[in-house]
């Protein structure tokens, strides 16, 4: 079910941030735009000619090994899950941004540089209204391969369980709970990507990490 209860919001201005890929090491230069109502969030690769837009939609994504990877016409937006996650944490729906390579800068390794750019910037709300999916009853997604699980549960409001387990005594097992979206960058945002040691040469041997 879809409901339109809340206005779309974009930046108030245009922000410049910049950075190493993670994986490929390469310096990055990107600008967070303001954009119209009803455009959501798009990456433009502005070091091609012509020049290519990705919408950040799902039926993009081609990846998520190591990093969540949007692919149109065999062009392609490496590590987009950190500022895909600052926008949304921050309830950002409309957002164009340009960037001059194929993967987005990895900065400390967390979200929170990039919400730090997004309140820098500023948030406007516009006059069209959001839509908004209102789950009706529960949904369970498992992948076998990875062990990993979801659980959507139908609620009043949205809220966040996570927990992991690699197994391992240095991380034992490890929860949070994001109970109000509003809290994301000071509760998620600043929670770094990390590797494991012995991981480290099976990346460097696929091409990965160069920037890390």
């Amino acid at each position: 079910m879809i409901k339109k209860i809340i206005p779309q919001q974009t930046l108030a201005k245009p922000v410049n941030l910049q950075g190493v890929g993670l994986h490929s090491g390469k310096q990055i230069e990107l600008i967070l735009n303001p954009a119209p109502e009803n455009s959501g969030i798009k990456f433009i690769r502005t070091d091609l000619d012509p020049v290519v837009e990705i919408p950040a939609l799902a039926n993009f994504v081609s990846k998520t090994d190591r990093s969540t990877l949007l692919l149109k016409e065999n062009v392609e937006i490496q590590t987009t899950e950190h500022l895909l996650a600052a926008l949304s944490g921050s309830s950002i729906h409309n957002c164009t941004i340009e960037i001059n390579g194929a993967e987005l800068p990895i900065l400390d390794g967390s979200s929170k540089p990039y919400c730090d750019a997004i309140q820098k910037a500023g948030v406007v709300s516009q006059n069209e209204l959001q839509e908004v999916f209102v789950f009706q009853e529960i949904m369970e997604f498992k992948d076998p391969e990875t062990g990993s699980e979801i659980l959507i549960l139908p609620a009043e409001q949205t809220s966040f369980s996570v927990m992991i387990d690699f197994e391992t005594t240095v991380l034992g097992t490890q929860n949070a709970t994001l109970e109000n979206i509003e809290d994301f960058a000071d509760q998620i945002a600043p929670a770094r990507t990390f590797s494991f040691l012995h991981e480290l040469e099976q990346l460097l041997d696929h091409g990965l990490i160069k920037g890390g």
